[in-house]
């Protein structure tokens, strides 16, 4: 884009060309750069030589942001992703003890009540019943209560 400005300001640094190197340079700075450069300040431009001469300044330092802002972004995607790994295999290894203390029937009446519990601090205390109750019907009765509290502070904290 730099050679293309500067063979641009060239071209139209000829006489009779004002007009249109005036044009060319509102377009720049009104139309192209802010839809190339979305949430970019950028400055008063007269000439196309202050557009190459800003561009060439601050490339850089938009590359490092956008960089930055990618980077972040991705730590985030990637926090998000391994919670939502961590709670999926913490809901398979319950489901599988469950199976094995209480049967296939208790397992597959639990997992509804697993899928609406979105912390871990929840799907501990699951795993804590599981241990002290004395029988599926009582672990389910817990699991469930718990898997109703978990889906209040859920529905708490999008209001």
């Amino acid at each position: 884009m730099m050679d293309v400005l500067s063979q641009l300001n060239h071209w139209l640094n000829t006489p009779g060309n004002e007009a249109l190197h005036h044009a060319f340079t509102e377009f720049l700075r009104l139309v192209l750069l802010p839809a190339r450069l979305p949430g970019i300040e950028l400055p008063i431009m007269h000439e196309l030589s202050e557009v190459r001469a800003m561009l060439s300044e601050r490339v850089k330092e938009w590359t490092q942001q956008w960089e930055q802002q990618g980077l972040q972004r991705g730590r985030q995607e990637g926090r998000q992703e391994g919670k939502r790994e961590g709670l999926d295999a913490e809901r398979a290894l319950l489901l599988r003890q469950t199976r094995r203390r209480f049967g296939a029937l208790i397992a597959a009446q639990l997992q509804p009540l697993l899928a609406v519990v979105n912390d871990p601090e929840s799907l501990a205390v699951i795993g804590e019943w599981l241990i002290d109750c004395g029988d599926g019907a009582d672990f389910l009765q817990q699991a469930a209560h718990v898997a109703q509290q978990s889906e209040l502070s859920i529905n708490r904290r999008k209001r």
